[in-house]
């Protein structure tokens, strides 16, 4: 966490006093922090695949592995929609090339981000029911302040508040890596 914190202070510091193009716009330095955060997520989910906490049920630990696998490459992909602005171009297309920039179907473009929260949504609720109490714990804020971040992107189109969002975004992020952190750790832990 420290290591996150260090380095938004140092761009607030650097950047200082135009913070809102080092931390709101989309390809922001603070954008790389984040899609960095969302990769060493990635990584830990990839590690938590290789380790094994219960090893008397082989035929439920190879599921778990895979799925660990599978949500490990799902982050690896997100770092790399948030570092490449993947789901904004996408969003955009269909506006503008498939819906005719129609204002009253631009909601219908954002379907993709829906699409996105159902396969975040179906990910958690796994991980809720597999992880270890204590590292769910910091996911789980993770997750609160995350959807924080959510509802002020959606509610909110400013960029003062676009700076808070993603201040919150970045701090979901480093939660959640604490948690996988707490949980690679409890499952080597087991084995020994």
């Amino acid at each position: 966490m420290l290591i996150s914190f260090s380095i938004l202070a140092s761009l607030v510091f650097a950047w200082w006093p135009d913070v809102d193009l080092a931390l709101a716009l989309e390809d922001s330095p603070f954008a790389w922090l984040q899609s960095s955060l969302l990769v060493a997520c990635g990584c830990v989910l990839a590690m938590r695949a290789l380790v094994s906490d219960r090893p008397e049920q082989m035929a439920q630990r190879a599921r778990q592995q895979t799925t660990w696998g599978v949500l490990a490459l799902l982050l690896i992909l997100a770092a790399l929609d948030e570092r490449f602005m993947g789901h904004e171009r996408i969003q955009e297309f269909l506006f503008f090339d498939v819906l005719h920039g129609e204002p009253a179907l631009k909601h219908w473009s954002q379907a993709l981000t829906a699409i996105y929260g159902m396969v975040g949504i179906a990910a958690l609720m796994w991980m809720r029911h597999t992880m270890f109490a204590s590292a769910w714990r910091w996911c789980r804020a993770g997750v609160a302040i995350g959807l924080a971040a959510i509802a002020l992107d959606i509610a909110v189109d400013s960029v003062n508040v676009q700076i808070i969002e993603e201040i919150l975004e970045a701090t979901a992020e480093t939660l959640f890596l604490c948690g996988l952190f707490m949980e690679v750790n409890k499952a080597v832990t087991l084995q020994r």
